[in-house]
Formats: structure tokens, sequence, C-alpha cells
């Protein structure tokens, strides 16, 4: 007697089974969620990058400044880590 797999037993009948028309049918690729996470990195490269600028600069102002962007990215880096 042939064992039966209990978990694919029903799933002939289920959509999506058997063979896709197209690669483009068939993609686990989110491009979406790729682009996200690109825009997350860029997001903390530019932060680090601001932080070793700040950590060298001798003006008050352009401190400040470098400090505000630094925010501003951390608001947007808030948004794609809670949305």
């Amino acid at each position: 007697m042939k064992k039966q797999n209990l978990v694919a037993k029903h799933s002939r009948n289920k959509s999506g089974a058997g063979p896709h028309k197209s690669d483009k049918d068939y993609n686990r690729n989110n491009k979406g969620y790729q682009k996200c996470g690109n825009d997350l990195v860029q997001i903390r490269q530019d932060i680090d990058k601001l932080y070793r600028q700040q950590a060298i600069t001798k003006n008050a102002a352009i401190w400040l400044q470098l400090q505000k962007e630094i925010d501003e990215l951390r608001a947007e880096e808030a948004e794609y880590d809670n949305g």
C-alpha cells in the first residue's frame, strides 16, 4: 500500500496547483518589498554619513543643520519600520 502524503492530500484541487503559464504568474519576488528595503538601507547609510559629518564639524550652526537632517531621516525611517 502506498503511503499518503497528508499535507498534500488535496493540493491538486487548489488554485495554483500544477504548472504555471509563465514566470510572471509565479514570481515570489515582491518588487515593492525589495524597493522598500533598498530605500531603508539608503536612509540608514545617509544617517551614518550625516553622523560622521557631524562628528568632524566645528561650526555649531552646521552641526544643528546636520542634526535636523538626521531627525528628518529618522522620522522617515520610522515610517518604513511601522508601515
